[in-house]
């Protein structure tokens, strides 16, 4: 990537060429995400590649009769999942998401949903349960006291009398 009206580093092309920056592609580099044939380098991308915003899923068709492994430049992380023709298959382990495909698999799929994503939902789901459950509660009844308790026939009540002082002192006057 380079500032807008820059040309792009040497052996590279433009792709994008925009008011905000210019993006350059090194031709002949891999492909993000390519099936390898077994027991050799060479790579062919998937076709009709398509990414979902947020990157969080993949899908393209294999060309051929399928099989191979599935080699990527996405990060191995944890809550990966590789689907061909829709079954699960087992990603390799590594620093990056690869998987050996079945033969015959005429579909690949990679979802991404790490497991603190699902948990998160699952408690901003209660969080939103328990506050609708708190708004819909019935509201308290609270008594208001406007006066006394007393009826208008009862006569006021006088002061108490002040404490007695102690033995051998005089009261105050």
């Amino acid at each position: 990537m380079t500032a807008p009206g820059e040309p792009c580093p040497e052996g590279s092309e433009p792709a994008y060429l925009g008011p905000d920056a210019n993006l350059c592609r090194r031709p002949g580099a891999l492909p993000l995400v390519r099936v390898e044939e077994a027991g050799s380098r060479a790579a062919a991308a998937l076709e009709d590649l398509r990414a979902e915003p947020g990157g969080d899923r993949w899908s393209g068709r294999l060309a051929g009769a399928g099989g191979g492994r599935l080699a990527t430049g996405l990060s191995g992380a944890p809550g990966w999942r590789v689907l061909a023709d829709g079954r699960p298959v087992p990603p390799e382990p590594g620093p990056f998401l690869a998987a050996a495909l079945p033969a015959g698999a005429g579909r690949v799929d990679l979802l991404y949903r790490p497991a603190p994503f699902l948990a998160g939902l699952l408690a901003a789901a209660l969080g939103l349960a328990a506050g609708a459950a708190w708004l819909a509660r019935p509201p308290a009844v609270t008594r208001v006291r406007t006066g006394s308790a007393r009826s208008a026939s009862t006569p006021p009540r006088t002061p108490a009398s002040p404490p007695a002082s102690p033995p051998g002192r005089p009261p105050d006057a």
